[in-house]
């Protein structure tokens, strides 16, 4: 199986099983099938350094027993820590029993709160109410498969959560700051978090709970909030956009899409179409160059000062629509119900 490592490092290899008798084995071998490293099951870790580059770990259970996978543990040169498992087709499908924390450096680890509660993470797969911030997800789990994950709670303040698949509870989160690139949250829950001056983008939020959900303020480029909830939350918090830059983000299907805010928010090239977003107010100084509205409800409402050039109202419905100070220069409104609208010469 492949791993890669884009900077490099001291990697220790540990593999423990709660039966003494086990005989799995684990070896790393270079891009030329050459051997570097041995890890027998509940030996000692072998540690070693990687250079920036490509390896295969082939590993032999003996099938004696349960079937659990080593684990790689880094500390980086600004000690921070990094743990891998071994690459498989679910890190859930693997019980990891034992786990030990190994010096990889030439300098002593002082192990912070972080690197605990990361270690009840990676062990139990929950972790409510931890203080995570800062740690970068990306670099344990890159292109990992994660389900069932529950950080509900957690302090995920300027962490990173790229390339990865999560099925998890991160509602009520504190997670200003965070970095999310790449990643799938298909199914997830977001509700009552704050991702305010985040960055987010290419990310799948496939029908993802994001009631009363912050993003004010964030880079969220290239989005997919196809079938995601995007009420109010249980204490009535709306979800919020504003000032957020959103361009070229999909909502198609997206659900109470009229019930957030969108406040000054960058829109470039978005696709709302087909939704109704009949909310006064709803638009207020924001920039939907470009954007496709064809077929969307914006009947009766009233906005203000909304960039609309170019933007695509084919076949949208406009009827009593009220816009102050709003630019559609170069709109199409191929087949929209224009019937009492104003402003939208």
């Amino acid at each position: 199986m492949p791993i890669s490592t884009k900077t490099g490092g001291d990697y220790t290899l540990c593999w423990e099983d709660i039966v003494n008798e086990s005989e799995h084995l684990a070896l790393i071998l270079d891009q030329d099938g050459a051997e570097l490293v041995r890890e027998n099951v509940n030996g000692n870790c072998q540690t070693i350094l990687l250079e920036p580059g490509d390896y295969e770990v082939q590993l032999f259970n003996d099938n004696k027993s349960e079937d659990v996978l080593p684990v790689f543990i880094q500390y980086r040169s600004d000690d921070e820590m990094l743990a891998k498992h071994s690459p498989s087709q679910s890190f859930l499908d693997k019980v990891l029993r034992t786990i030990s924390f190994i010096d990889g450096s030439s300098e002593s680890h002082a192990q912070t709160t972080q690197d605990n509660n990361f270690l009840i993470f990676i062990t139990t797969w929950s972790c409510p109410g931890c203080d995570l911030s800062g740690v970068d997800f990306s670099e344990i789990f890159y292109g990992a498969d994660l389900f069932l994950i529950d950080l509900a709670g957690a302090d995920l303040t300027g962490a990173t959560m790229n390339v990865t698949m999560w099925n998890a509870t991160i509602t009520d989160v504190s997670g200003e700051g965070i970095t999310m690139d790449g990643s799938d949250f298909a199914e997830s829950f977001f509700s009552g978090s704050d991702f305010s001056n985040a960055t987010i983008t290419n990310v799948d939020f496939l029908g993802v709970g994001l009631r009363g959900v912050k993003f004010n303020n964030s880079a969220m480029q290239s989005n997919d909030f196809h079938g995601a909830d995007m009420g109010p939350d249980d204490d009535d918090q709306i979800t919020n956009f504003d000032n957020a830059i959103l361009d070229g983000s999909s909502f198609v299907f997206a659900f109470n899409v009229k019930e957030a805010c969108f406040t000054g928010a960058s829109m470039q090239n978005v696709d709302l179409s087909n939704l109704d977003l009949a909310t006064a107010g709803l638009f207020t100084g924001a920039d939907l160059t470009s954007a496709n509205l064809s077929g969307a409800n914006l009947s009766g409402v009233a906005m203000l000062e909304v960039i609309f050039v170019n933007t695509d109202f084919t076949n949208a419905d406009l009827s009593d629509f009220i816009c102050l100070g709003c630019d559609f220069t170069g709109a199409d409104f191929t087949g929209a119900n224009t019937d009492g609208a104003e402003g939208i010469e």
